[in-house]
């Protein structure tokens, strides 16, 4: 178990203290904005899980006036530039840990693109429950499709799909960017996520589709297309209220 602990700590410390404005990216700070505005009802605190290096949080902080502000992060490497936005970083691994925060003490959680990386999202989920606040607590999350319309004609070819990854050293069975992995190792279609958010007791407000990146050309028309459609999109971004 330390062995595969210390494992997912090197690649995040090289892969995801990092963080890159593509357009995926960009939309999804566009629609976090819209939701942030539109359904949080106090907006004293936030807490997002995997911010990286923190720039979209202050952001967030900044155009919304929350007074506190919280990250969670496992790369140790990302720890003094989170602090130098005015964010309080917590170091630790939501697969094994719980969050030091008291219960029902944050408005707004994000968790975007992240629920994918972990082989034990049941405890972030009940951690992710207990902090937000009754009620009127939102969480903002995002995750690769399992089940769009790329990773259905590519398993129709017999590829492995984009969003899923069966190693930590390589693309193996994928049709492209086969050196390149990602860490997912958990999958969700939109059907599941709506499942697994339910059993947890959460109420969706919003579903969204969102484009991938690293598709260009005729097909990058096409997965913006598809973007429109959850169920098909290449990423799904939902809305929830504790």
């Amino acid at each position: 178990m330390n062995k595969k602990r210390d494992v997912l700590k090197e690649f995040y410390e090289e892969h995801y203290a990092k963080i890159e404005l593509t357009r995926h990216m960009k939309k999804r700070v566009e629609l976090t904005e819209e939701a942030i505005r539109k359904y949080a009802r106090k907006k004293e605190s936030i807490l997002e899980i995997g911010c990286g290096t923190g720039e979209n949080l202050y952001n967030y902080v900044s155009w919304f006036g929350f007074n506190k502000a919280y990250c969670v992060e496992i790369a140790t490497a990302a720890e003094d530039k989170i602090k130098e936005k005015g964010i309080n970083p917590l170091i630790l691994d939501v697969n094994t840990d719980k969050i030091p925060l008291a219960n029902s003490s944050i408005d707004v959680i994000i968790f975007e693109e992240v629920i994918e990386h972990l082989y034990n999202s049941d405890l972030v989920m009940s951690e992710i429950k207990r902090l937000l606040r009754s009620e009127d607590g939102i969480l903002i999350l995002s995750t690769p499709n399992l089940s769009s319309w790329i990773n259905r004609l590519v398993l129709l070819l017999g590829y492995q799909p984009f969003s899923h990854d069966v190693s930590f050293l390589g693309g193996f069975g994928r049709i492209k960017y086969k050196t390149q992995t990602n860490g997912h190792i958990k999958s969700f279609t939109l059907r599941a996520m709506i499942n697994y958010l339910s059993f947890f007791n959460f109420k969706i407000l919003e579903i969204n589709g969102v484009e991938g990146d690293g598709i260009s050309g005729f097909l990058a028309k096409v997965d913006s297309l598809f973007s429109k459609f959850p169920s098909l999109a290449s990423h799904m971004f939902i809305v929830a209220k504790n």
